[in-house]
């Protein structure tokens, strides 16, 4: 469903009508002195372009008392992502080492292009046997784009059960990825240097 009412119109038998029901939620909250602001889809709703514009919405009113505001979409290209690429002025794309992640990276990069938004890519879980990283790492070289590794780490996955933040585990090697991706991306958008927490 792309909510463009095309079935109450053709429908022979009238039998689809207006209305309005619930398709998720818009979050908001702070921690850590930053504004968070989350959507969230209803289970079994498919609706989800209308959760991110709505998302989107609240995250405009937030985000202009911020110099960098963080996005997180699904997977995928769809019609939010399409908007939320017009708003950025760098796409980071998390690629898992999947064949599925990397279909994935290939159409988000082909939008990103038509919308000449910024991209650098973040192999997440490298080093996971079994993957697809090498496909990947070819891929970026290929595009000509910066690629960035985050390996796999059982400790980040434990920090975030706990609730903790995996950057104030210096001893983690998923840590010191995420640091150095920090840094790649303030670079990247000519912020200088990162304060870490």
């Amino acid at each position: 469903c792309e909510s463009c009412a095309a079935c109450l119109y053709v429908c022979p038998a009238g039998a689809i009508r207006r209305g309005e029901r619930v398709v998720g939620w818009v979050k908001e909250g702070r921690a850590r002195g930053v504004d968070l602001v989350a959507g969230e889809l209803k289970p079994g709703s498919r609706q989800y372009h209308e959760v991110m514009e709505r998302t989107m919405d609240h995250t405009r009113r937030v985000w202009r008392r911020y110099d960098v505001a963080v996005m997180d979409l699904p997977p995928g290209a769809g019609k939010g992502v399409r908007t939320a690429l017009k708003l950025s002025n760098l796409a980071l794309m998390v690629a898992e080492p999947t064949r599925l992640g990397l279909a994935d990276l290939e159409r988000l990069h082909s939008l990103a292009r038509r919308t000449g938004t910024r991209e650098l890519i973040v192999l997440n879980k490298y080093g996971l046997p079994g993957g697809v990283a090498a496909d990947v790492e070819e891929f970026a070289h290929r595009e000509r784009l910066k690629l960035m590794r985050v390996r796999y780490d059982p400790e980040l996955a434990r920090a975030y059960v706990r609730g903790e933040l995996v950057v104030e585990k210096p001893e983690s090697p998923s840590a010191r990825d995420i640091i150095e991706l920090a840094d790649a991306v303030a670079d990247t958008l000519g912020l200088g240097a990162v304060k870490y927490m």
